[in-house]
């Protein structure tokens, strides 16, 4: 016993090596792994960049930068000042905050990180994540008897795997990294020999599925929860006598879990079909063949040669080489030596009983569904999966892939010349494919650069006249692609290492599998390899670049009344505004149906499909939204406005007229439907400060009379404002911040009716005379999932100490 202790912490502290080499700037420096220097590549930053600045480190980090790193520091800051994040008042008019779930609020790691400085977090946070990831897929490997050092490698691959290290600084590696812990303890439950040991492993297999989904990527969570229940169900039938009791144990852990999740989960659960983002994804229908099939399968060698395609890392304006490719979206890499090893596995680990074959099928099938291959592709429409992105099973297929190396790597060491040979085999097909990849790329590439460049240009051209509304010229794009073409010739260069790593991976691994030393060769050529590879990938940017304040900043942030700002096209790119508690019209993401709809109608740019971008501020639509500044590249851009004044690189336009966040009106008409809704409020937009339109059924009418009204805020928070209203003839006191269920209004502390206003927002019926209006977010949800998940902690943790008393 104590031996196995001393041996896993050895382990452990030997995988925190690799990380500490992935991480070392930012765990030793000032470095932020965040990749936000992607700032500096719009106007609000411009002159802010550091010195010699001419592109982002990696333009993929855009969602880590302008999404992810805002909301984290919403909810940083909300946790630190001791309150629940309910609600985000600062962007789309307002926007629940927990429900969006990928604000992962609840999240174990991020609340044990919630007393460090927020800077520091982020280096601190990858560091637990995929160590967690390499430790418990270490652990998998040694609960089946795996040697030491093929455990190593499993957990190597795994947690330095493409996948992790691509979502490093989005939330779907939250989940993504407790997927051997997951399958460790399905395999426990597997093999308890006793109800004490059963019921222990059904706590433990609870709360790791509770604590994944809080990760804050359900797609992620249902992608794990997919491949740990095939492969419990493969392990059930090849190792345990056919009781049916084995079957209904993990449905009860992963209820248990969910219900532990609950917090998260039901928040979740009620905005889902209230988002446009739902709206946005149709299932996916069963087919007999999907032809993107050919095109998924053209990122296969990427399994070989991840960076066959370009890396966004690499100098020069970043364009995948397939021309409906992405880099993160792409990426199935678990290393040289562990693919080799996992193919060693297939072939000398197929003992009846073996976790070998079950993790074969297991990639099989989560390559087929990530692939679309027919057959296998009908599966992407299970409940569950069918509004997902297959492509991310790719983290399902690396994990097999990982232990199976775990496997191989044994048979390596303790196969005999017939498994060396196995290995080298395949290790000399991927020396002789880099040979033909810099061949092609060295001496029939250049000759293929004009041919490519028309069919480029003809490519532009299509998507150009596609765009309803271009945010840059056609020379822009065509420049653009002429330095992609001018970089594919660099990127196949024989001295680019990192092209032909795996070639050269190869060799020393061809070399090392003779040698006496073979085993430790093997990890340290993995680790050496993948830590090169996802280096940098999210990169650290110094403390002092972190979100700098800028003069435009210093402006918006030191006008202290209740307004809100915008920005013309990527002026200013939402979320970043959140960092400096501005509040903005738009957001990057998540929107309700509604709030989505009425941004259509007040004449919202075609962005990606879930942002928002404008393009002016002359809607009435817009301008009632409390919309006190607009940030512009141009001055010429800002019309409509009172003054212009110039902030640094950009400029700032102030409306003449603000209209207030609350106001009242007398005139009030029902709209039965969203659609009618809409064509009221298109019809008549200028009606909008006057009228307000109500979503029935509701027993509204206009008030007669007129008179003088006054509204002053008196209170304003993220989740409760108050109002003193004062009207003479009584009427409806519209708010411009958003509806959504769990807003309630109360009139002089009585309840009242809250209805949804001109399709997104709130108004109330006020009567004549001095009013005291609060609106406060109480959303039954949370409360409920709060209940449901102390309740199911107290489950959890009185079975864990219950096993505990019976085992001493």
């Amino acid at each position: 016993m104590a031996s196995a202790r001393r041996e896993r912490i050895l382990a452990g502290l030997f995988l925190l090596g690799p990380l500490v080499a992935l991480l070392w700037t930012s765990l030793v420096g000032d470095g932020v792994p965040s990749g936000a220097d992607v700032l500096f590549a719009t106007p609000f930053f411009a002159e802010r960049a550091p010195p010699g600045f001419t592109r982002p480190a990696n333009p993929l980090a855009f969602d880590v930068a302008y999404q992810f790193v805002p909301w984290r520091h919403f909810a940083w800051e909300s946790v630190r000042q001791g309150r629940l994040p309910l609600w985000n008042p600062y962007s789309l008019a307002g926007t629940p905050f927990i429900a969006s779930m990928q604000s992962a609020v609840f999240y174990p790691i991020n609340l044990l990180l919630t007393p460090l400085p927020f800077a520091r977090t982020f280096a601190w946070s990858a560091l637990l994540r995929l160590w967690i990831a390499g430790f418990s897929a270490y652990l998998l490997a040694r609960f089946h008897r795996v040697s030491p050092t093929g455990a190593l490698v499993a957990g190597v691959s795994f947690m330095l795997c493409g996948y992790l290290i691509v979502w490093l600084g989005h939330p779907h590696t939250n989940a993504a990294v407790w997927l051997p812990a997951l399958v460790l303890a399905g395999e426990q439950l597997l093999h308890a020999e006793d109800g004490a040991r059963r019921l222990r492993a059904v706590a433990l297999l609870a709360a790791l599925v509770g604590v994944q989904l809080t990760g804050g990527h359900i797609e992620t969570a249902v992608d794990v929860l997919f491949c740990l229940g095939l492969y419990y169900g493969l392990r059930w039938w090849q190792v345990v006598p056919r009781r049916g009791l084995l079957l209904v144990l993990p449905a009860l852990a992963v209820a248990l879990g969910a219900a532990l999740a609950a917090a998260q989960l039901l928040p979740f659960l009620e905005w889902l079909p209230l988002s446009a983002e739902y709206v946005r994804r149709p299932p996916a229908a069963v087919t007999l063949f999907d032809p993107r099939c050919w095109r998924e399968l053209l990122a296969l060698p990427l399994a070989l040669f991840p960076n066959l395609y370009g890396n966004p890392t690499w100098p020069g304006p970043y364009r995948s080489y397939l021309p409906w490719g992405n880099y993160n979206e792409n990426v199935l890499y678990v290393g040289t030596v562990p693919l080799l090893c996992a193919l060693v596995a297939l072939r000398f680990r197929r003992e009846p009983g073996s976790p070998v074959r079950a993790l074969a099928v297991l990639v099989l099938i989560a390559a087929g569904m990530a692939f679309r291959l027919p057959v296998l592709d009908w599966l992407n429409a299970l409940p569950g999966l069918a509004r997902a992105n297959p492509a991310r099973l790719r983290l399902v297929t690396s994990f097999g892939l990982a232990m199976l190396a775990g496997f191989g790597v044994e048979a390596v060491l303790d196969g005999g010349p017939a498994a060396r040979r196995w290995f080298l085999g395949p290790a000399a097909a991927v020396v002789a494919a880099g040979v033909l990849v810099a061949a092609a790329g060295n001496l029939l590439l250049p000759l293929l650069v004009p041919r490519l460049a028309a069919w480029g240009r003809h490519m532009v051209e299509a998507r150009y006249a596609a765009l309803p509304a271009p945010t840059h010229s056609l020379d822009y794009f065509y420049a653009e692609l002429d330095a992609v073409l001018a970089g594919m010739p660099r990127a196949f260069r024989i001295g680019n290492l990192a092209m032909y790593a795996p070639a050269v991976v190869a060799v020393g691994g061809w070399l090392a599998a003779w040698g006496s030393a073979r085993g430790p060769i093997l990890v340290v050529l993995a680790a050496a390899e993948l830590v090169g590879l996802g280096r940098g990938y999210t990169p650290a940017v110094p403390l002092r670049d972190f979100y700098p304040t800028t003069p435009a900043v210093s402006r918006l942030a030191g006008d202290r009344t209740l307004h809100r700002v915008t920005a013309l096209g990527e002026d200013l790119v939402p979320d970043a505004h959140m960092m400096y508690g501005l509040a903005d019209v738009r957001g990057l993401d998540f929107p309700t149906r509604w709030y989505a709809a009425y941004l259509d109608a007040a004449g919202r740019l075609p962005w990606i499909a879930y942002g928002t971008f404008v393009g002016s501020i002359e809607s009435p639509l817009l301008r009632v939204l409390n919309v006190k500044y607009v940030v512009a590249a141009r001055a010429s851009a800002l019309r409509g406005v009172r003054s212009v004044e110039r902030r640094g690189g950009v400029y700032l336009g102030e409306l003449a007229e603000v209209q207030p966040r609350s106001f009242v009106v007398h005139e009030a008409v029902v709209a039965e439907s969203d659609a009618q809704a809409l064509d009221l409020l298109r019809a008549a937009p200028d009606a909008v400060y006057s009228r307000v339109v109500i979503s029935g059924p509701a027993d509204v009418r206009t008030v007669p009379g007129a008179g003088h009204d006054e509204v002053t805020p008196i209170a304003y928070g993220p989740a409760e404002s108050a109002w003193s209203v004062a009207t003479e003839a009584g009427g409806y006191l519209v708010s411009t911040d958003a509806w959504y269920p769990g807003w309630k209004a109360y009139v002089d502390g009585r309840p009242a009716t809250l209805h949804r206003a001109n399709l997104a927002f709130r108004a109330v019926s006020v009567p004549a005379g001095r009013h005291t209006v609060a609106f406060r977010y109480e959303p039954r949800s949370v409360r409920v999932g709060l209940a449901l998940t102390a309740l199911a902690g107290c489950i959890i943790a009185g079975m864990l100490v219950g096993t505990a008393v019976a085992a001493r």
